[in-house]
């Protein structure tokens, strides 16, 4: 799905919900964070965000995975498709750096979803607003 297991968010991706770890070069460990009020994301003067400062270290975001996908209660199928059950039958599709999320009800299909997704909390976000969760 990704090259990287985790990438560097800009400012604007810095939201409610999203789950940061800060890395500390000078330090062999990792902290875990996840953001819970909108007064963590203020910026200064300058543009940067308060989450930079929170311990000093480098905030880094991990890109969605398998784990991800299914602690959303997506069962995994073959060639690394998910599906998930509420009535109608939900197809997750990985097609190459793409996420597919495609409604089956009955011989009718409708792609929900067709994009990129970097993470666990945009994920969440596609699902309720195509009503999945």
């Amino acid at each position: 799905m990704e090259k990287n297991k985790y990438y560097t968010p800009k400012i604007s991706e810095l939201v409610v919900g999203l789950e940061v770890e800060f890395d500390y070069p000078e330090k062999p460990f990792r902290l875990n964070y996840t953001i819970r009020r909108a007064s963590m994301l203020y910026s200064d003067e300058n543009g940067k965000s308060n989450i930079y400062d929170i311990a000093n270290g480098n905030p880094l975001v991990k890109h969605l995975d398998e784990e991800d996908i299914i602690s959303l209660d997506f069962k995994k199928q073959m060639c690394g498709n998910y599906t998930y059950g509420n009535g109608n039958i939900i197809w997750l599709y990985i097609i190459k750096d793409k996420v597919q999320i495609i409604k089956f009800k009955g011989e009718d299909c409708v792609v929900l979803f067709y994009g990129y997704i970097k993470n666990k909390l945009e994920l969440k976000k596609i699902l309720k607003q195509t009503s999945v969760l």
